[in-house]
């Protein structure tokens, strides 16, 4: 991972999103190349810079969108960012429960 891409990721995990994605992807068994995709994406980083950043073709990166999905059992990336919201949502009602209680 290059220092820019770290940067990057850090600042997505630094937001909270991070550590909910990062939940998302051991619970739906990406890879770590899966994770970084997802948590780049999460932070505004469009596929042709996430492909610069990982040092891979667009192509490529649009393969581990495939493989994201399929992992989701999502058909497209919009059901995929739906499922992680549908995720976020559950982790945050937890979260209240759980200082409500």
């Amino acid at each position: 991972m290059s220092e820019r891409e770290a940067g990057r990721v850090d600042l997505v995990r630094r937001g909270g999103l991070g550590s909910v994605v990062a939940r998302y992807s051991q619970q739906r068994r990406l890879s770590d190349t899966q994770s970084v995709v997802l948590i780049l994406h999460f932070g505004g980083v469009h596929d042709k810079e996430i492909a610069c950043e990982l040092g891979v073709s667009v192509a490529t990166v649009h393969e581990h969108w495939r493989r994201i999905a399929r992992k989701s059992e999502c058909r497209t990336r919009a059901d995929v960012l739906a499922d992680v919201y549908r995720f976020l949502s559950a982790h945050l009602e937890q979260a209240r429960a759980s200082v409500f209680d």
